[in-house]
């Protein structure tokens, strides 16, 4: 790996060391150390003490630099800047050392210094984590992740606030024009919440008991949003978060305040401190300093007086309806001729009386982009997708009226274990949708429904999440699978892949796969984890290799150049984790896994081997973390896909990299 190199304190450096060879009155006098003395019973009394001096020496250095922020909160310069050394000081305390200054019979004396280079270096060291996080920011907002990129803009800006030099920190933002970071993000995050839009969909009220559920198109730029949180008015409090996805969000309030609710309130949730456990510093600040506010987070919607209907939609939703029409008008379909393309996918869209034409390449495109076609009403006419979605909406309808065994014949037996672990994975509730909007493909005997939105609450947890399902029928139009599906952007990322990377079948198969995986921790599905890894596969969780069994002669082959020296690590067999598993699954009430954004590569050679790099965002009910996965699977057998390893690491390498392919051989 490559260390970053601090140039701009070389010199410095080589003096700082033969720092142990300085005296006491040297380390006092030279100016190029900061430094606290303590006095104590014992040891650790002693260095308790010198740490408070020191921490509160070096906020005396380092306070001028905060005023203009102290100055917005009318707060006190002194305990502000005491408070931001506090979260430097896991960092400090890493790099100081100590000299015994006296030792008496029940008292200890002690010096703990630190080279003012090596508090740079700490100064330094958060300066690339607020550039880090500004990436991820702007990253997130290009691929309307829009919950990520409030979320690492907002940290970003607290970190920015913590650092000595954050009146000189500048970053371009756009326009090749270098801004203050602290103002371009305060800006940056103002023109999201400006851009956002909350269009109601359709609002259903019941009066006995009072209950009214607005559902919502959530858009940015006029496109859907990837992934979002808040919080919404429920009459006297705010409701814990909801997580959307795709564009489609919920608010479900009861009691009197339903009965006359006009405005829904909605706050936007930027902040996220319920995961700044994730990162030490954020958390600190959070605790220790005053934060920003931004008062645009929270949005008033005025709600259609009429119920049980749709009102209009969001434009976003208007251009799709326009495209379907001109799609509608280009391509004409007889009701008995399928239209083909090279990935035989299921389109039967748009069709009339009188044509008959095979489907032209931008169809063909348009289908694979969107992994299926939009289907219009006049789809009933084609008798294949008149089954398929007249059996989607007999199980929304069971959801919806809790009349589960009234479908209980669509399923295959392990489609019904699903989808009864499905249900008790929380409270379910289906959000509204237009059945003509789903998607359908047709792959080798299967034929795939994408996606209906469905919303998971639970008992003991404030949280909700909104997922989009995916059914799954076998050959005898019996629904085998369920799973969760990726977000768009990483559904399209994965598509858009060029031919040498595999077939659209091959693709489509890698987007299943990933959408298996994350389900099965959802659904706490230790059957399916048991079979797709490999009995000698490679886990590490942590960052540090170390082989621990002989494997297979195929994953010997493939790690064998992974050094001992790359990460630290903590190595589980196969038994082991499943194991490490159950125990979680069993203590947790739900498991949901974010992927906040994937990198996927083939191996060189002509084989379906991949390497998934993954950010990911894992939450339940008693614990919550983010790091970086990696995924080494093969796809040779599509029906059975094999992991041969699997890594975790909490923070990235310190050349910026991710453990992945370039870190085994073939």
């Amino acid at each position: 790996m490559k260390n970053i190199r601090f140039t701009l304190f070389t010199s410095v450096l080589i003096l700082s060391h033969f720092v142990n060879a300085q005296s006491v009155e040297h380390i006092r006098n030279s100016g190029l150390f900061n430094f606290g003395i303590g006095s104590g019973e014992n040891y650790a009394v002693a260095r308790k003490n010198a740490l408070q001096n020191l921490t509160e020496g070096i906020s005396v250095h380092i306070k001028s630099e905060f005023e203009h922020i102290v100055r917005e909160t009318n707060g006190n310069v002194d305990d502000y800047s005491n408070s931001i050394i506090k979260t430097y000081s896991s960092a400090v305390i890493n790099q100081y050392q100590e000299k015994v200054i006296a030792e008496k019979q029940g008292t200890v004396e002690l010096m703990l210094y630190i080279s003012k280079v090596d508090l740079q270096k700490v100064f330094y060291e958060r300066e690339l984590i607020i550039r880090d996080l500004i990436a991820l920011g702007e990253k997130s907002e290009r691929e309307l992740r829009i919950g990520d990129a409030l979320r690492n803009y907002y940290w970003a800006m607290v970190l920015t606030r913590s650092h000595p030099n954050n009146k000189n920190l500048r970053h371009d933002f756009g326009n090749n024009t270098q801004l203050s970071i602290l103002k371009g993000l305060s800006d940056r995050i103002e023109s999201i919440f400006t851009r956002l839009k909350f269009t109601p969909t359709s609002v259903d009220q019941k009066s006995a008991p009072a209950h009214k559920q607005i559902n919502l198109a959530i858009s940015f730029n006029d496109q859907p949003v990837q992934n979002l949180d808040y919080t919404y008015f429920t009459g006297d409090g705010f409701s814990g978060i909801t997580s959307i996805r795709d564009g489609k969000g919920i608010a479900s309030v009861d009691g009197p305040f339903a009965a006359q609710m006009q405005i829904l309130r909605l706050k936007v949730e930027y902040q996220y401190a319920n995961k700044a456990h994730l990162e030490p510093e954020i958390k600190q600040m959070m605790e220790n300093v005053s934060i920003p506010y931004f008062e645009s987070a929270e949005f008033r919607i005025a709600l259609n007086k009429k119920t049980n209907e749709e009102v209009a939609p969001a434009k976003s939703e208007v251009a799709n309806v326009k495209a379907d029409a001109k799609e509608q008008t280009a391509v004409n379909v007889s009701p008995n001729t399928k239209v083909t393309t090279d990935s035989n996918v299921i389109t039967e869209a748009k069709v009339s009386t009188d044509a008959k034409v095979t489907a032209d390449t931008k169809l063909t495109n348009d289908i694979k982009s969107g992994l299926g076609a939009t289907i219009t009403p006049a789809s009933n006419q084609a008798p294949d997708l008149k089954f398929y979605k007249s059996s989607i909406e007999k199980v929304i309808s069971s959801v919806r009226s809790g009349n589960l065994q009234s479908t209980h014949s669509l399923f295959t037996p392990e489609g019904l274990d699903l989808f009864t672990k499905l249900i008790a994975n929380g409270n379910v509730t289906v959000l509204n949708h237009h059945i003509d909007s789903l998607k359908f493909l047709k792959l080798k005997d299967e034929v795939v429904v994408r996606s209906v939105p469905m919303l998971f609450a639970f008992k003991n947890n404030r949280e909700k999440f909104v997922e989009q399902v995916v059914f799954t029928f076998n050959q005898d139009k019996k629904i085998s699978n369920i799973a969760f599906a990726l977000g768009q952007i990483a559904t399209n990322d994965i598509l858009q892949k060029p031919e040498g990377f595999g077939s659209f079948e091959d693709k489509y198969f890698l987007i299943r796969f990933l959408e298996n995986y994350k389900t099965a921790y959802s659904l706490k599905r230790l059957d399916y984890l048991q079979a797709i890894f490999d009995e000698n596969a490679l886990i590490i969780v942590g960052n540090r290799v170390n082989k621990v069994q002989e494997p297979t002669d195929r994953v010997q082959q493939m790690y064998g150049n992974f050094s001992n020296e790359d990460v630290e690590y903590i190595v589980l067999s196969k038994s082991e984790y499943l194991e490490r598993l159950k125990r979680v699954f069993s203590r947790n009430e739900f498991v949901n896994i974010h992927f906040e954004d994937n990198q996927v590569r083939k191996t060189q050679r002509n084989d379906k081997v991949y390497g998934i790099q993954i950010a990911q965002h894992y939450h339940s009910s008693t614990y919550a973390d983010k790091g970086y996965l990696f995924l080494m699977i093969d796809l040779n057998d599509s029906i059975q896909p094999k992991i041969y390893v699997r890594t975790w690491q909490p923070r990235k390498n310190a050349d910026g990299s991710v453990i992945g392919l370039e870190n085994f051989k073939f």
